[in-house]
């Protein structure tokens, strides 16, 4: 489950690099410390569900993790540290704002992990490789390698 987490977030932050470019971007933390970050997660599980043509169950389960992705995103912004733009942070307040950051940003994932692990658990193969195949906004979900317990 854990490398799951790995890929999906690797998966987003190259995604990020590829639109902002290879420096100067914002980055996997910029896109969640950010107030249009609930808005756009909502619409990835929004696309997941059809995408995936899911059973009663199944759509229940992704509405659980729906809704503790869209809390833990919502409490990560109570508290993310993302400096205003043209700021210069020093060596320790950038340490700290990291911290601050990462800590929140395994909370979250614990929070949503129980969620995760029982909407994953309850996919088919077929569907498990269709999330694995998609390419976002075109080709499908895009949630990494879905399979990977």
């Amino acid at each position: 489950m854990q490398q799951m987490f790995n890929q999906m977030h690797k998966r987003a932050h190259a995604q990020e690099q590829s639109k902002r470019g290879k420096r100067g971007g914002a980055g996997f933390l910029g896109v969640v410390c950010n107030d249009k970050a609930p808005e756009k997660l909502e619409t990835r599980f929004d696309r997941i569900g059809k995408a995936l043509d899911l059973s009663s169950e199944q759509e229940a389960l992704l509405d659980d993790l729906k809704m503790a992705s869209l809390t833990a995103q919502t409490d990560f912004l109570d508290v993310c540290v993302k400096p205003e733009r043209g700021e210069k942070l020093g060596l320790v307040e950038k340490i700290k704002a990291k911290n601050i950051n990462m800590t929140a940003i395994v909370e979250a994932s614990n929070s949503t992990l129980p969620q995760l692990e029982a909407f994953i658990n309850s996919l088919s193969d077929e569907q498990k490789a269709k999330m694995k195949k998609g390419k976002g906004k075109r080709g499908g979900p895009n949630m990494g390698a879905a399979n990977n317990n």
